[in-house]
């Protein structure tokens, strides 16, 4: 009775699905307990008798297993748990729609969204995931320890929500993606090893960050990220040198000067470069922004070379300073620069800079600039 009626009852579970999708989160958690619920009955029920005669195994048995096996109706228990498999698929298409539907912050009409988590849902030590993210900062550098020596690489990635974390790649891996990670880059990341971060250095995420390990796989995106909602939080000048908080300033300013990079040398012996930058905003308050390492190479040459035309660069999770009895803004790990970012706020501060004759500034040149010039 039950074998000619098999097809029916999946085509008419495949009907009532196809009508009545789940489409809520309440109701993805009813099926997903009911279905524990009756898979675990049948292990219980049927197979607890197959169990005892693999252990104990005696050729008396063999009747008596079949016959329970056909007493417990193992083919409609069956038929319950291909409809689970079912419930199941349906779950996850519910799923990637609801992951996908939420991501109106990025437009890509010829690209196919790839199933992916926003960096607030990771959890430590989660290994499989997948992020959708655009590059902030590169920071190449080497190191030498007991365990040997190579490249490292850190990065700073923010999602369509604005969070950031951070990144760290190492030797093989760099050389395998290097061509991926540029700034400004889009890409789908899948499965680094998401750890706590070290509390004694910097960072852009308040627990964790990445490390992007062999196992990694990374995919470039077509995908157009809106920057507003990564580049916001600004405050004025007057209100950064008055912040209470001095290691998380988010300005946006305009460029009124630029010095020239220099090399030094630092208090651990190792060689870095610094350039000295001069900003404004609308209050016509100027102030001088130092910038170490990559971002007074890369950023710091891309703003020299833009310096006969009004340049709005936006200054993320900059550090509040004392330097010579005056206030300054510098550089640190979890800094990031985007020059001209495509953002409401910038195209009004451009167009004010625009109304402007001519900006002055009286940023006089610090110590190791005066060293350099002579």
């Amino acid at each position: 009775m039950l074998s000619h009626k098999f097809p029916k009852m999946i085509v008419l579970a495949l009907i009532i699905l196809s009508a009545h999708p789940p489409s809520s989160p309440q109701l993805s958690e009813i099926l997903h307990r009911s279905r524990i619920v009756r898979i675990r009955a049948f292990f219980n029920s049927s197979y607890c008798f197959f169990f005892c005669f693999i252990r104990y195994p005696t050729w008396l048995d063999l009747p008596c297993f079949f016959k329970t096996i056909l007493k417990l109706s193992v083919i409609q228990k069956f038929t319950f748990y291909f409809l689970d498999c079912i419930i199941t698929i349906h779950l996850h298409k519910s799923t990637f729609f609801q992951m996908t539907s939420n991501q109106g912050t990025m437009a890509s009409t010829n690209e196919a969204q790839i199933p992916h988590i926003q960096i607030r849902q990771l959890k430590k030590f989660q290994r499989e995931w997948t992020i959708h993210v655009v590059i902030l900062r590169t920071i190449e550098s080497s190191y030498e320890n007991n365990k040997g020596s190579g490249k490292i690489l850190k990065l700073i990635f923010a999602d369509s929500e604005g969070k950031k974390i951070q990144g760290i790649m190492f030797g093989e891996t760099i050389e395998m993606y290097k061509h991926m990670l540029q700034k400004n880059h889009v890409l789908y990341i899948s499965n680094g090893e998401v750890k706590p971060i070290n509390p004694l250095y910097g960072n852009v995420h308040e627990s964790i960050e990445l490390t992007l390990t062999k196992n990694i796989s990374i995919k470039e995106s077509n995908a157009n990220f809106q920057f507003d909602k990564i580049l916001n939080n600004f405050i004025s000048i007057k209100e950064a040198i008055s912040n209470e908080d001095t290691r998380n300033i988010n300005v946006l300013a305009m460029i009124a000067n630029v010095k020239p990079m220099i090399k030094y040398v630092t208090r651990y012996n190792k060689a870095d470069t610094r350039r000295d930058i001069i900003i404004v905003d609308k209050d016509e308050i100027t102030l001088s922004v130092t910038l170490f390492g990559d971002l007074a190479c890369n950023e710091g040459s891309m703003i020299e070379g833009n310096i006969h035309e009004p340049t709005i660069i936006a200054l993320s999770d900059f550090k509040i300073a004392l330097y010579k009895g005056e206030m300054c803004l510098t550089s640190q790990i979890a800094s990031t620069i985007c020059i001209n970012p495509e953002i409401q706020l910038a195209k009004e501060m451009r167009e004010w800079a625009l109304s402007k004759d001519q900006i002055k500034t009286n940023g006089a040149p610090s110590r190791l600039f005066k060293k350099q010039r002579k």
